[in-house]
C-alpha cells in the first residue's frame, strides 16, 4: 500500500482540529454571553476558516520537507514561529495609534495577522467584508500561494530520497 508522503502535514493539520473546534466553543459561547448578536457577516467564518487551513497545509508543506532535510531546522522554526505568533496582532495591538506606523505595516503582512484579523472582524469588531480589503487579499493569497509551490517543488525535489534523511 502507498500512502502519499505529501498527506503527512495534512493529516497532522487534521489532528489538531479537534483543539481548534474545542476552544472555537469557548470562544463562541464566550461572545454570546457578551451580548454580540450574530450577523450575517459570521458567514464570513468559513472563508477565513478555509484561507487558515490553505495556508497551514502550505506552510506544513514547506516547514516539513525543509525539517527532514535539516533537523534543526524545527528548533529555529518554533522559536520564529511563536514570536510571529505573539507580534501577529493576538496580543499587541498593531492597529493602536501608539504603534509605529512603519512597524505595523510590515507586521500586517504577516498571513497570520490577515487570519486573526479577519477572525476578529467578522465576530466581534465593525464586520467588512472579507473582498472589501483588496491589497491584504492579494498579500494574503500571494504568500500562500507562493509557499504551495516552494514546498510543492521542494517536497517532490526530495521525495525520493526522503528515507535516506530519515
Amino acid at each position: 500500500m502507498k500512502f502519499s508522503l505529501a498527506a503527512i502535514p495534512l493529516t497532522e493539520i487534521v489532528t489538531e482540529l479537534r483543539r481548534y473546534f474545542v476552544m472555537l466553543g469557548m470562544a463562541f459561547f464566550a461572545i454570546l454571553f457578551m451580548n454580540v448578536k450574530p450577523s450575517i457577516y459570521w458567514l464570513q467564518f468559513f472563508y477565513y476558516f478555509i484561507a487558515m487551513f490553505v495556508f497551514l497545509y502550505a506552510l506544513s508543506l514547506v516547514t516539513s520537507t525543509i525539517t527532514v532535510l535539516v533537523p534543526d531546522f524545527y528548533n529555529a522554526y518554533t522559536a520564529v514561529l511563536r514570536v510571529g505568533m505573539w507580534i501577529s496582532g493576538v496580543i499587541i495591538p498593531v492597529d493602536s495609534p501608539t504603534f509605529p506606523l512603519l512597524l505595523s505595516n510590515i507586521l500586517k503582512i504577516n498571513p497570520l495577522y490577515y487570519i486573526i484579523q479577519g477572525f476578529r472582524e467578522t465576530l466581534l469588531e465593525n464586520p467588512v467584508w472579507f473582498w472589501h480589503n483588496v491589497t491584504a487579499n492579494l498579500v494574503f493569497w500571494g504568500i500562500t500561494i507562493i509557499l504551495l509551490v516552494v514546498g510543492a517543488h521542494i517536497h517532490m525535489r526530495f521525495r525520493s530520497r526522503f528515507m535516506d534523511f530519515v
